[in-house]
């Protein structure tokens, strides 16, 4: 009797493995392909990527009603599966930046980033990532691996800005040539990825979303609540870049903005202010230092499999601080930096210039999609404007000198039809707007400006943190948790480090 039972139970973990391997393929199972009166159709397809275990995964591609003369665009999706024991109806759809950023849903690692990503947000809903048109594995792709080449080349070479700025204009001409006859510049703007986001939304027929956007995403996140808000349960945008701000005309304010905010986080520093009393006149210096004599910074570990150099001239080094403010542990340490090029040194100021060189060297990152998206979305700007407001800012007025001579857009026919409007969103839709500190890149008063439009908002500055906010702060992460749970009254919120702006009247 006693080995009967013995018997029993050495089949029971088999028996419960087997039920597990059933129910998992069962949950595999895509949703049915779908069409939607608009002619937007969503077709479930096995992943592209191997699914972890205990994960499950949804693909698709969307084919969104805003099609290019006949040839069908395609957008890939992929929804991750709330395995968790507190269920939620609604899900989460993140918008990227850019324009021009694929997601990464590309290849394994990346989606694995993902599903971590979406383990530590801890929302406890479905997650839903997609590629914008004309990035990452979406079709057709507008693509131009010539201007990545160009960057390739020319780093590591000291050759002068202009020359650099020229062959630049002169290749983007020549890809849009190229491109012409298969890809229509006019099918892509913000206009076009808000109305993509609108048929994902209404093809995935969920009751309502929640929308979580970053950086340039937040624009599209935007144009739906003003156009769109039926489906809207909650809106996230962090680091937000409201549709009111000219991209091309907004630059010079944005590159003062940098060098003016690390002199004033110095300052503010009692060690740092010690340190460099004067370092306007410390930039000024490092200025001149590489002006005369440029340095080629060696990056011995920049490849698995070697290294990679970058000639760097003043031009160079003042957008290096600019790429730099992306990153907020990288702020922290450019007063060292301004302080060693000073003195012709170099070892302190690799990581920001490996961000630099990353920043060009992305090969997730389109071009003429981010080309085509912000000139379809600025439309003309003529010469006088973007003097005008070069000349507001004398410190680094020399740095913008071919801003209007090499801009891409004086070549590309943008469709004025797609320009965005300039007035401000308003809505009741709950959102949730967080802003780094310093965030030059995004600025903070730029949240404050959506903020005060809308009449169901929060508005948290983040200190110390510079762009991107939730992938930086665990705060901020526990306010966008309580935010999706209650959409209520987040006053009360226990994260000190944060610049609460009232509540939207």
């Amino acid at each position: 009797m006693r080995i009967k039972n013995n018997k029993k139970l050495f089949f029971i973990p088999f028996i419960f493995l087997f039920i597990l391997l059933i129910s998992r393929t069962i949950l595999l199972l895509p949703p049915e392909n779908s069409q939607l009166d608009n002619g937007t159709r969503i077709e479930w397809q096995s992943c592209w990527f191997d699914i972890p275990l205990l994960k499950i995964v949804h693909c698709a591609r969307l084919y969104p009603s805003l099609q290019n003369f006949g040839n069908s665009i395609s957008i890939p999706v992929v929804v991750i599966k709330n395995m968790g024991f507190s269920q939620n109806p609604d899900p989460v759809i993140y918008i990227n930046g850019g324009p021009g950023y694929s997601v990464g849903v590309d290849t394994d690692s990346n989606v694995s980033y993902w599903i971590d990503e979406f383990d530590s947000l801890g929302w406890n809903r479905d997650f839903i990532i997609y590629d914008h048109r004309g990035t990452g594995l979406s079709y057709p792709q507008p693509q131009c691996k010539e201007l990545l080449n160009i960057h390739y080349k020319n780093l590591p070479r000291n050759i002068s800005e202009e020359e650099y700025y020229r062959e630049l204009v002169e290749q983007t001409k020549i890809c849009y040539q190229n491109l012409a006859p298969s890809v229509s510049m006019s099918n892509f703007s913000t206009q076009h990825y808000m109305q993509d986001l609108r048929d994902l939304i209404d093809s995935l027929n969920y009751p309502t979303v929640n929308l979580y956007s970053v950086s340039y995403g937040t624009r599209v996140a935007l144009e739906l609540m003003r156009r769109s808000p039926e489906k809207l349960r909650s809106v996230i945008l962090d680091s937000p870049f409201p549709s009111s701000i000219n991209d091309v005309l907004s630059w010079p304010s944005i590159l003062d903005n940098t060098v003016q905010n690390i002199f004033k986080r110095c300052r503010n520093n009692e060690v740092c202010h010690k340190k460099y009393p004067d370092l306007k006149e410390l930039f000024t210096k490092a200025l001149n230092q590489l002006k005369n004599e440029p340095m080629l910074v060696h990056l011995p570990e920049y490849y698995s499999d070697g290294h990679y150099d970058v000639f760097i001239n003043d031009d160079r080094f003042v957008y290096s601080l600019f790429t730099a403010m992306y990153d907020s542990e990288i702020t922290a340490s450019l007063p060292d930096v301004i302080n060693e090029v000073a003195q012709g040194k170099q070892k302190l100021m690799r990581p920001a210039i490996t961000y630099y060189a990353d920043m060009f060297l992305d090969s997730t990152m389109n071009d003429m999609v981010y080309n085509f998206v912000l000139c379809n979305d600025n439309g003309d700007i003529t010469k006088d404007e973007l003097d005008k407001e070069i000349n507001k800012y004398p410190l680094l007025k020399y740095y913008n000198r071919f801003e209007w001579e090499y801009m891409p857009c004086n070549l590309l026919k943008e469709d004025s039809k797609l320009r965005l409007s300039n007035r401000p969103v308003k809505s009741s839709i709950p959102t949730l707007i967080l802003s780094g500190e310093h965030d030059t890149v995004t600025p903070w008063q730029w949240g404050e400006q959506i903020n005060k439009h809308l009449n169901n908002s929060f508005h948290f500055i983040v200190k110390d943190i510079s762009h991107g906010v939730i992938g930086f702060d665990e705060c901020a992460l526990k306010t966008s948790n309580s935010f999706l749970k209650e959409l209520g009254n987040l006053s009360k919120q226990e994260c000190p480090a944060y610049v609460a702006m009232p509540f939207s009247p």
